[in-house]
């Protein structure tokens, strides 16, 4: 760590200890957030308390612009014991980050009291067991909805074909989402009991000085598959149900509104995409954010607001490299096209009103209010009842 830094905070559990790389404070907000995600990971694996050495979490200043942050390393001291240490930019909370910060918490448990046998491999965990416990134990605001077709007579899918999976790249959120979702409910099915956290516990065991090259397989040894896979498939299932509204296709106006909301807040008042750009300290990072923000609106939206969608996650991109005429026309020239989907919806929105309402030959029932002919009521007075009655008894 750091000289310059403040002195280090150790987390509740003992599991973390942080502190700044320069001589600013940590925001007392990322030690909850620690404390919170070491208290899950204790109670979703029943691992115990443990007087292991901590993992070792530095948080570099906002500008520091070193390519390999975050980054995880494992190293041998003296005396027998082990150094986990977990670089990271100051207040950063990417979903990278927080894998690797369960990931450090895996690897105290594997190694214990011990120190890495030299020349031994660092145990790689699979995807699926670090991105779905750093959902389990850092969960976000709102739970992804997962589709699942099988409960209409699809074909379900299948652990082994999850398991040989190859992980999205971070550059997809919603695809990150999806996968991290499912495997957030995979882990869940196999934690549910007791026995399947002991199971899991000692699946990733401890190092052995006698079997240096012993690390954890893709798949949990002391897990039953089949049940595992029921159980996995109902919370799906119970996910999709709970998600139901967060996976229908938009309209073009609630596209668009979804659009324009991201926007604002992506791009702060009396900020344009030109000074984020610009923007040395944060501009990437704030440039990045909206990028994720409006590719998992991508996922859900109107197909006719997609060129609008595509255009500006290029701009986004290219942005921090474009000098700020290009910039500032290209804004115009999303402002003009955002125009021209909601012109053209509008008039697909009145043809396919007209056509339902006169030439569909199978109509929904919308209109029929509108089409039905008004048949007259002829009233009668007094006289015309009489004259009816005569003629109904004859002359």
């Amino acid at each position: 760590m750091a000289s310059a830094g403040k002195a280090p905070s150790l987390s509740p559990q003992g599991g973390f200890v942080w502190s700044s790389g320069e001589d600013s404070s940590v925001p007392p907000a990322f030690g909850r957030m620690l404390a919170s995600g070491e208290r899950e990971f204790l109670s979703t694996t029943g691992f115990s308390q443990r007087s292991y050495p901590p993992v070792i979490v530095v948080l570099h200043p906002p500008a520091d612009a070193t390519p390999s942050l975050p980054s995880l390393k494992v190293d041998a001291l003296e005396g027998g014991l082990h150094r986990i240490r977990l670089d990271i930019r100051d207040w950063e909370t990417s979903d990278e980050t927080r894998q690797l910060l369960i990931t450090s918490l895996m690897l105290r448990e594997y190694y214990g009291d011990q120190s890495p046998v030299a020349g031994s491999r660092v145990p790689q965990f699979p995807p699926w067991v670090t991105r779905g416990m750093a959902l389990l134990c850092f969960p976000p605001q709102e739970m992804v909805g997962i589709p699942s077709g099988y409960l209409n007579g699809g074909a379900p899918p299948t652990l082994e074909d999850f398991l040989i999976e190859r992980p999205p790249e971070r550059s997809s959120p919603s695809l990150c989402a999806l996968y991290d979702a499912m495997s957030s409910l995979l882990l869940k099915a196999g934690l549910m009991s007791a026995e399947g956290q002991a199971a899991f516990r000692n699946w990733i065991g401890q190092d052995d000085p006698n079997q240096p090259d012993r690390l954890p397989g893709r798949w949990v040894s002391g897990w039953a598959m089949k049940p595992v896979e029921r159980r996995w498939l109902l919370l799906m299932a119970g996910s999709s149900r709970a998600g139901e509204e967060g996976i229908k296709l938009q309209s073009v106006a609630d596209s668009l509104k979804a659009y324009d909301e991201a926007m604002a807040e992506g791009v702060s008042a009396g900020a344009t995409l030109s000074t984020l750009a610009r923007d040395k300290k944060g501009g990437a990072y704030s440039l990045g954010k909206l990028a994720e923000r409006l590719d998992a609106l991508r996922l859900r939206a109107n197909p006719m607001i997609l060129p609008l969608l595509d255009r500006t996650l290029i701009l986004l991109g290219r942005a921090p490299k474009l000098p700020e005429k290009k910039i500032t026309a290209e804004e115009t020239n999303l402002k003009d096209l955002r125009q021209a989907i909601l012109k053209q919806s509008d008039a697909i929105s009145a043809y396919l009103d007209w056509y339902e309402a006169a030439k569909l030959p199978v109509r929904s029932g919308v209109f029929d209010k509108f089409l039905r002919i008004r048949e007259d009521v002829i009233k009668k007075g007094p006289i015309g009842r009489h004259v009816d009655a005569v003629e109904t008894r004859g002359w």
